[in-house]
């Protein structure tokens, strides 16, 4: 009988048609065969932490949805998509994409005076402000049922 010894790691992968997936991998250090893999059907503990601290930084300015949105712009362009369940990801990214419609504003020699989502937010109108903030707040909302769900 040989000796096995058996890791659980999580990595991403592609399938055959280009669509990143998340895996929980068993893997056999005597003999590098892949033995299990099993999708994840639970968002990273990652995604739910970032996306709790931005609904909180977002509920500081009930009235001010444009100031809440500013005030928390950094968390549209680190909050990666990979890091939530399948069932969860496309509506990030559909929030990532309302959120980084325009490009960078640069002054003459070329800095950056307002990144994308600055940008995106100071073009938006109060409605669509105040979509985005519904939005990342249901979202959060269903981060939790998902982590109650599987606890």
């Amino acid at each position: 009988m040989g000796y096995f010894t058996y890791r659980i790691a999580y990595f991403t992968y592609h399938s055959c048609y280009s669509e990143q997936k998340r895996a929980i991998i068993a893997l056999s250090y005597s003999s590098f065969q892949t033995l299990v893999i099993i999708h994840v059907k639970k968002s990273n503990i990652f995604a739910l932490v970032e996306i709790s601290k931005l609904a909180a930084g977002l509920a500081r300015y009930p009235d001010d949805a444009q100031k809440a949105l500013l005030s928390q712009a950094a968390y549209f362009l680190i909050i990666d998509p990979i890091y939530f369940s399948e069932a969860l990801r496309p509506e990030w990214e559909a929030i990532q994409a309302a959120m980084t419609q325009r490009e960078p504003l640069l002054d003459e020699k070329g800095f950056t005076i307002m990144n994308r989502v600055v940008h995106t937010v100071h073009q938006l109108s109060p409605q669509e402000q105040q979509d985005v903030v519904r939005r990342v707040i249901g979202l959060h909302d269903r981060l939790q049922e998902e982590s109650l769900a599987y606890a």
